[in-house]
């Protein structure tokens, strides 16, 4: 979107996943490995949010039972090496993340099945078939097949086909 539009600041700080989500997918549809978000200076909520919401992710995709303080330093160095993350910060987003694996009990669940519900809603969208769709097809055809079989033992056949 325009980053001048105040309807960006009201996602970024209602639902920031969605954004990141979308950059996400944006990223992974090009193959990127990396993506920019523009929040404009006089939104500093909107920064604290998202950079919130960016930090747990990372512990999402780090996993809370193996973030160890080495692993998630291991993380924010490289980050702070591209120069995505000062020093300071990246301290700070270390101490974060530590606190968020002790208090792990539902909050990275939530934005897990956040990033899952949408990216299922896009398959949907789109018409593609996900797994339980495929497994239900996979199920009818070992029926017929099932039906067909037991008709050809028993000689009998459908009226109207030869």
């Amino acid at each position: 979107g325009d980053p001048g539009s105040y309807i960006d600041k009201y996602l970024m700080e209602q639902s920031p996943e969605l954004p990141l989500e979308g950059l996400a997918l944006a990223g992974y549809a090009v193959g990127s490995d990396q993506g920019f978000v523009l929040v404009r200076s006089e939104y500093p909520q909107s920064t604290i949010i998202l950079r919130e919401a960016v930090e747990q992710a990372i512990f999402v995709a780090v996993g809370a039972a193996a973030l160890t303080r080495e692993r998630a330093e291991a993380i924010v160095s490289d980050l702070v090496r591209r120069g995505q993350l000062g020093e300071d910060e990246g301290r700070i987003t270390v101490d974060r993340l530590m606190e968020r694996a002790r208090d792990a009990s539902g909050g990275a669940s939530g934005l897990v099945g956040k990033i899952e519900g949408g990216v299922q809603g896009v398959l949907r969208e789109f018409g593609i078939a996900q797994r339980d769709d495929l497994t239900e097809v996979d199920q009818r055809i070992s029926d017929l097949e099932h039906r067909i079989r037991l008709l050809e033992e028993s000689g009998s056949s459908t009226p109207g086909v030869e």
